[in-house]
Order: structure tokens, then C-alpha cells, then sequence
């Protein structure tokens, strides 16, 4: 049997939660399946590591187009009219206006319904549009917690035997916590980012309404009245929203101390986790919110927002506060900062929570659903 999948998520090179969740699949499913073909239809070639990806039964298809827009509708329709795989899997809900009968797609989020301001008019239209098509259309849907699968009945009234949930997983040899093996490294990137010794918050999240950044960077400046050396790091790429939050910033007492890296690497990302004081994610809707379970799996305290799919994910391992409120939050970090008991209790708790989740559970759950007729 021949499996298509759309895999230029995987290809790219500057790498976050749809893409990662692609490169996961595709490394799990080379090691899970030895009799399938599997042709990986990509809009660039994989380059340096990630060719590591190509297991003996993959063939990557280089679909070139002359524009990016609408690339997943238009240019795999055309190769798929050529050359119809058996299987048709599409990672990231934009399946090609032609497909196989028996293909399946994953739905992620759909927070561009209930927060559609948080997006650009353009782009939100193509999400719905994108999303409804595959509801319509894909015989089988993947998604990403029970959370997003009850948001997708409800706004697209699909019928729940149509959706299989599997949570997403996490690299357990990648995201470990600071020791003699790593520290030397770790300080080596945390002096290149300006953070070496430096006690900080974190949080990873792009410059977006969602992300609730505006609740945090306000509560940063009442936690700052406890902890005058602190400061806060917010790693994620400029969105939509990158001049409100930008200019909250400036607006903050405590400006010189919040710093925006943009988007970091796995490497950075890694570093940052692991030695932050806590880990924030006071998102207002999140289809699943892997950054959790990454900090957890880091031994970092985490303190997340009571909104989502974030306590599903999250479990006890995760201190919750009221999603809107700055002076919970600020409490709550305070909490997680200042108090050894707790700190050490989220830390177990997390732990334990973590064994909950993994790419290899989460690749047998998907390619039975692909596989199944």
C-alpha cells in the first residue's frame, strides 16, 4: 500500500508545534512500518538532519510551485491526479481540493473561531474554509485532545465517530532536565541570548492575541515588587499582534527587564526551558499547548491558565490561574517561584504527568486510523 502525506511541515527549516508534530509522525512511522511505501509530498527538499527522515520505504516529491499561497490545496492536487496514493494523510487539516476517498487529516485547534479577532481577517477565512473542507470531506479526522475534538462537533457538526484523539507526544532525549551533562552547553547559549545567571520567567508563545501576552507582562511588574532581579523572556515569533504587545511592553515600569527573542531554536528552546525559574502559558485557547508537558519533562515548575485544553494537558502537574486576571497570575508566580514545597510538588507532579504522552503512542494511534478502511 502506498501512503501519501503532505510532509512540508517536516521540511521547514525554523520548526514549531505543526511542524514538529510532522517530523515526529514521520520519524516514528519510518520506524513502525517496514511494508508501506510512504511518498512525502513537500514544497522544499529536506536539507542537513532532517533527511534522516527518509527511511528506505519513503519517497520525497518535490512539488514546486511558482507561489506558497494555497500551495497544500492546489499543487499536491495536481500530483495526486497523476498519481493517486491508496492513502491520503495531511497533518495540518489543509487537505488538496483532490484526494484520494479514503484520506485523513488532523485538526490541531480551532481558536479562529471563538477568537477570530486574534487573526487577520484573510487568514481567518482560509482557516475556516480549510477546516470545514476537511470536516466535509476527510473520511477520517485526527486531532489533538478531547478538548478539540468537543470544539469540533460543536462548530462543525461532525459526527464524533469520525474523530480520533491522540496526544501529542514529546522528545524525552531532548527535553531533560539541567545537570553536568548539559550545563556547560546551556550556559554557553543562555550567555549568547544575554540570560547567563540571570533568574528569569518564561514563556513561548508567538505575538499573538490568543497568547493572553498582555495578562502576563502586567502581572510581571507586581511579581517584580517580590523579586527586583527577575526578568521575563518571551520567545516566539512577531504575529499579528506584535505592535499592541510590543507597545505593552514599553509601557511596562519594568520594560528594560522583559525581553522578546522572537522565534529560537530546539537548541535554545531546550536551554531556556530548563533553566527558567517557572515556565508561563497564560494562553485564552490552545488546542493542545506542547510547550506544558516539554517544561514538565525538564523538572521546570509550570503555571498555565485554567482555559482550553491546558488542564487536560497539563493534569495536576501545572499551577492554574483565572485566565484574565493579572493579579492571579502575578500570585500564582509567586507562588511557584518563592515557595520550595510547592516548586518541588509541581515538579513530581509533572514528572508523572508526562508518562502520560509520547510520539510513539501518538504515531500507532495515527497510522491505525490512516491504515484502518
Amino acid at each position: 500500500m502506498t501512503i501519501g502525506i503532505d510532509a512540508s511541515p517536516a521540511a521547514r527549516r525554523e520548526k514549531t508545534g505543526v511542524e514538529w508534530y510532522t517530523w515526529h509522525l514521520l520519524q516514528q512511522f519510518a520506524r513502525l512500518d517496514k511494508e508501506n511505501s510512504y511518498r512525502l509530498y513537500t514544497s522544499q527538499p529536506f536539507e542537513g538532519e532532517d533527511r534522516a527522515l527518509l527511511a528506505n520505504n519513503f519517497q520525497e516529491k518535490i512539488l514546486t510551485s511558482p507561489t506558497k499561497w494555497f500551495w497544500s490545496q492546489t499543487r499536491p492536487t495536481w500530483e495526486l491526479l497523476r498519481n493517486k496514493p491508496d492513502r491520503l494523510f495531511i497533518p495540518a487539516d489543509a487537505m488538496p481540493l483532490i484526494h484520494p476517498k479514503n484520506s485523513t487529516t488532523t485538526i490541531h485547534d480551532i481558536g479562529f473561531i471563538p477568537f477570530k479577532n486574534t487573526y487577520e481577517w484573510k487568514r481567518q477565512q482560509y482557516l475556516y474554509w480549510t477546516t470545514w473542507y476537511a470536516t466535509k470531506f476527510a473520511k477520517k479526522i485526527m486531532t489533538v485532545s478531547e478538548f478539540t475534538k468537543s470544539e469540533i462537533i460543536k462548530y462543525y457538526h461532525v459526527n464524533p465517530e469520525r474523530i480520533t484523539v491522540a496526544h501529542l507526544g514529546y522528545d524525552k532525549a531532548t527535553y531533560t532536565p539541567a545537570d553536568q551533562s548539559n550545563c556547560i552547553a546551556d550556559n554557553q547559549i543562555l550567555l549568547n541570548l544575554g540570560l547567563s545567571g540571570i533568574p528569569y520567567i518564561l514563556t513561548i508563545a508567538p505575538l499573538e492575541r490568543k497568547k493572553n501576552l498582555p495578562t502576563l507582562i502586567r502581572a510581571f511588574a507586581l511579581v517584580k515588587e517580590q523579586y527586583p532581579d527577575l526578568k521575563l523572556v518571551i520567545a516566539g515569533k512577531k504575529r499579528l499582534a506584535k505592535e499592541e504587545i510590543m507597545r505593552e511592553i514599553a509601557q511596562n515600569p519594568y520594560a528594560q527587564d522583559i525581553i522578546h527573542r522572537g522565534w529560537v531554536s530546539q537548541e535554545e528552546k531546550v536551554a531556556l526551558l530548563r533553566n527558567a525559574q517557572v515556565f508561563a502559558f497564560p494562553s485564552l485557547y490552545e488546542g493542545f499547548g506542547l510547550p506544558i508537558i516539554e517544561a514538565q519533562s525538564c523538572e521546570t515548575p509550570v503555571v498555565a491558565s485554567y482555559a482550553a485544553s491546558l488542564p487536560e494537558i497539563g493534569g495536576d502537574g501545572a499551577l492554574y490561574h483565572e485566565t484574565t486576571s493579572v493579579e492571579d497570575l502575578a500570585q500564582k508566580l509567586i507562588q511557584a517561584i518563592g515557595d520550595e514545597a510547592l516548586r518541588n510538588d509541581l515538579i513530581a507532579k509533572g514528572k508523572a504527568n508526562i508518562t502520560r504522552f509520547s510520539w510513539e503512542q501518538c504515531a500507532k494511534t495515527t497510522l491505525e486510523t490512516i491504515l484502518k478502511d
